[in-house]
């Protein structure tokens, strides 16, 4: 791996950009592949399970949108809450302060 990274960096700056830009797009091809693939599975896979034969890509980006914000507001209650249950906590403003006067 140390070889290939010293050969590239004894290229000329024009051919490493040229790799650089061939090398992102074939990696952002292939992990748009992998996506279409999966997500192609997912709507053939629900379509068996269920009457509806059509499933709208829309449909399916705001149902989980939904979920999503459903999941981000119960965080957040959750945190909102414990945050408020936490004890006073008047020991840390005295150690703070005993450490300050024994300076």
């Amino acid at each position: 791996m140390f070889k290939l990274i010293q050969r590239l960096q004894q290229k000329p700056e024009n051919e490493r950009r040229r790799i650089l830009i061939v090398s992102t797009f074939s990696i952002t091809l292939v992990i748009f592949l992998v996506w279409l693939a999966s997500f192609t599975h997912e709507l053939m896979f629900k379509s068996n399970n269920s009457k509806t034969v059509e499933i709208n890509p829309i449909t399916l980006l705001q149902n989980n949108l939904g979920n999503a914000s459903t999941g981000l507001n119960h965080f957040m209650e959750a945190s909102s809450s414990n945050i408020q249950n936490l004890p006073a906590s008047s020991s840390s403003s005295s150690t703070l302060n005993a450490t300050t006067s024994t300076e």
